[in-house]
C-alpha cells in the first residue's frame, strides 16, 4: 500500500506529513502562538483538502507532465488554504506573512511530491510490464524508514522532557529531520556510505548543522529540557544522521550484491 509512492493511501500519508509537520515547525519557528491540538486538526484538514482536489484533478491540471506543475498548483492551493482557515480561525489575520509564508511553503512542496512520485513510480511499473503490484520500486519501497530513524533518534536525544507539547513536537521535528538525512543519503555517492570512516564524518558533520537548526526551534522551551535545546537537537541530528546512512550503506550495498 505504502511501498508505492504515488498510491492514494501514500499520497494522504505524504499531505499529512508535510502538513501536519511543518505547521508545527513553523509556529515554533515564527512563535505564531497556535496550540499543537489546533495545528495537528488544521494540518489534517488542509491535507485531506490539497490531496483530495489534487488527486481528482491530476490530469486535467497537468500534474503528470511536470514537478513544476504541481509545485505552481501546490503554491496557489495553499494561498487559498490560508485563506479559509484565517477565516475560520480570525487571529491568523493578525500576521498574514508568516502564515501565508508557512502554508504555500507546505502546499508548494506537497504538490511537487505528488507529481514527481507520480513520474517517478511510472518508470518501475512500465519495467514490470504495466502492473504496479508487480513493480520493483527497490531502495524507494523504503521511504518511510527515514521518519521513524529521525523520530527514535530525537526521542533518544530529547527524552525525559515535561509536558506533551513537547513530545508532540519533538516526534515532529525528529520524524521531518530522518527525510532531509534521507535526502543527503539519497543523493551522496554510494561510494561514501561504503566507507564507514566518509560515513560518520557525514553524519557527525551534517547531523550537527542540521541537528544545531532543529535545537532552535525549542528554544522556547529551554526550560523544559535537562540540556541546552541546540545541544539537544545536536545529539538527535548527528544520531539520525548515523542511522539513516547505515541504512543507506545497507541497501547500497544490497542492490550492488543483486546486480553482480
Amino acid at each position: 500500500m505504502f511501498t508505492q509512492r504515488s498510491s492514494l493511501a501514500s499520497s494522504y500519508l505524504t499531505g499529512f506529513i508535510g502538513w501536519v509537520g511543518f505547521l508545527v515547525i513553523g509556529e515554533m519557528g515564527f512563535a505564531l502562538g497556535m496550540p499543537s491540538v489546533a495545528l495537528l486538526l488544521m494540518g489534517l484538514a488542509c491535507a485531506v483538502a490539497q490531496v483530495t482536489l489534487l488527486r481528482a484533478l491530476f490530469r486535467p491540471l497537468g500534474m503528470h507532465r511536470h514537478v513544476l506543475v504541481g509545485a505552481i498548483w501546490g503554491f496557489v492551493l495553499g494561498a487559498l488554504l490560508y485563506m479559509a482557515c484565517a477565516y475560520l480561525r480570525p487571529a491568523m489575520w493578525t500576521r498574514p506573512v508568516a502564515w501565508l509564508f508557512v502554508f504555500t511553503y507546505i502546499a508548494v512542496p506537497v504538490g511537487a511530491f505528488l507529481s514527481y512520485f507520480h513520474r517517478d513510480d511510472q518508470d518501475y511499473i512500465a519495467a514490470a510490464g504495466g502492473d504496479p503490484r508487480k513493480a520493483n520500486y527497490s531502495r524507494d519501497a523504503h521511504w518511510l524508514e527515514p521518519f521513524a530513524f529521525g523520530l527514535v533518534a530525537y526521542l533518544v536525544a530529547f527524552l525525559p522532557t515535561t509536558g506533551a507539547d513537547v513530545f508532540f513536537k519533538v516526534c515532529i521535528v525528529g520524524a521531518l529531520s530522518g527525510v532531509f538525512a534521507a535526502g543527503a543519503s539519497h543523493f551522496s555517492p554510494d561510494a561514501w556510505k561504503r566507507s564507514w570512516p566518509l560515513l560518520f564524518a557525514m553524519a557527525i558533520f551534517a547531523g550537527t548543522v542540521q541537528g544545531l537548526a532543529s535545537g532552535w526551534l525549542f528554544r522556547h522551551h529551554a526550560e523544559q529540557l535537562r540540556l541546552s535545546p541546540f545541544l539537544h537537537g545536536a545529539i538527535g541530528g548527528v544520531l539520525t544522521y548515523a542511522m539513516t546512512l547505515i541504512r543507506g550503506r545497507q541497501l547500497s550495498m544490497r542492490m550492488r550484491d543483486s546486480v553482480v
